[in-house]
């Protein structure tokens, strides 16, 4: 089972669900982009991926079932950051801090790229780090070196807690939780309900 970083606490309750369906299965869960899931899934590597894409009509070997609500992803920086300075800030100003998303093809760092690109924003952005581990982020969010993208469920402790503070964006971002499996496939249980 392939399953994005930016999924994996909405993951794990779905995953639970399987479990209940097949209970003496060993199920191998692999934390990789989604574009790596969808590749593993059409070269029969993994059965089933829990993803952020939701353009697969260049896959007709693929299926796709919305297992969620779409979730919020939010900036992020540590609360002494210099971006605070700001109220409210814009795309513009986004691409002037440092931030910290995922490697090339990374979903979050794709969504980033391309919302430049539609607000008119020719400058490149700096990307000082490259992760998609969320432990990993967070330590390098809190160090206050640069900004990330990221889900908000996985984030609330770090929010109430004040080690984390959301930045005000020009607009809410949601994105949609997919489950993927091989057009040929059988549904699973989970998937039916």
């Amino acid at each position: 089972i392939g399953v994005s970083p930016l999924f994996y606490h909405r993951a794990a309750s779905s995953l639970a669900m399987l479990w209940k369906s097949y209970p003496k299965a060993n199920f191998i869960i692999s934390c990789d982009s989604s574009h790596r899931i969808i590749r593993k899934i059409l070269d029969c590597e993994i059965d089933i991926g829990i993803v952020t894409l939701s353009d697969y009509t260049s896959h007709n070997q693929l299926r796709m079932i919305s297992i969620s609500r779409e979730q919020r992803l939010v900036f992020i920086a540590s609360p002494d950051h210099p971006v605070f300075k700001e109220i409210k800030i814009d795309w513009k100003e986004i691409a002037d801090y440092p931030l910290i998303l995922g490697p090339n093809n990374a979903f979050t760092r794709e969504l980033v790229i391309d919302k430049l690109r539609i607000a008119g924003v020719s400058k490149q952005p700096d990307f000082i780090a490259e992760d998609s581990d969320l432990i990993a982020i967070k330590a390098l969010v809190k160090t206050g070196i640069g900004i990330a993208l990221w889900n908000i469920e996985d984030i609330k402790e770090e929010i109430e807690s004040c080690q984390i503070k959301i930045l005000s964006t020009p607009e809410e971002i949601s994105v949609p939780v997919n489950m993927i499996i091989r057009s040929e496939e059988e549904l699973v249980p989970l998937t039916k309900k």
